[in-house]
């Protein structure tokens, strides 16, 4: 089970790749530069298929590249998840925790971001979307007692290092051990926030960033 954090400059877009070669899309930055990514790993121009898409909120930076990219590929499941659902896939498990409802409308588009626990047998992955520290807060804390052994694997850091989704008392909690951060180099937002970073090295979390790195992997077996 792999999981790919693209270097889409300043965006978000992650693919999963399960154990049996189905492919998952969460965002897709806000360019072409996802449809490119995904081109090379697949080496299909036409034909393209994504087994799930999942668009975590309405912004440029994580919806432009899946307009491109949904011209090329078809998708098997492509729609806005909430609370309580649930996707099974090869063994992966996507729980996901936030947003609450369809009515929910927050005064910021950020706070409805699509939370989901990505569960792989004991290798469990937090993917934040651009939720302020508010949503952080507000997650299903006995769910993801029950779904996290032995502390968090991978966060994926919300908002692009933001200190807007920073909740210190949420990631002492769950101390995660990789953290991801999606972020373009030299953006204009000054992103990641200097607070961010200093707090995940703290707890001792393994910092990796896009800008510099260029796309994550990590491999869960």
């Amino acid at each position: 089970m792999t999981f790919e954090f693209l270097d889409v400059g300043q965006g978000d877009s992650i693919l999963i790749t399960t154990t049996a070669g189905k492919f998952i899309l969460i965002d897709g930055g806000g360019d072409y530069t996802a449809d490119r990514l995904l081109f090379e790993r697949q080496r299909l121009l036409s034909g393209c298929h994504l087994d799930v898409v999942i668009l975590t909120h309405e912004h440029a930076d994580h919806s432009v590249g899946l307009e491109r990219i949904l011209k090329r590929c078809t998708a098997g499941t492509y729609k806005k998840l909430y609370k309580g659902d649930l996707l099974r896939i090869d063994g992966l498990e996507l729980h996901v925790l936030w947003p609450p409802e369809k009515s929910y409308t927050p005064s910021d588009i950020n706070d409805t971001s699509t939370v989901i626990l990505a569960d792989y047998g004991f290798f469990e992955v937090l993917l934040t979307g651009d939720a302020g520290s508010t949503v952080l807060s507000s997650l299903d804390k006995g769910k993801l007692d029950n779904l996290i052994q032995n502390g968090l694997d991978i966060l994926k850091v919300s908002h692009h290092g933001s200190k807007t989704g920073l909740d210190k008392s949420f990631l002492r909690k769950y101390t995660p051990r990789y953290a991801v951060i999606q972020v373009g180099e030299g953006n204009k937002f000054g992103l990641p926030d200097e607070e961010v970073l200093d707090f995940l090295g703290g707890i001792g979390s393994e910092i990796y960033r896009t800008d510099m790195q260029g796309t994550v992997e990590i491999k869960a077996f």
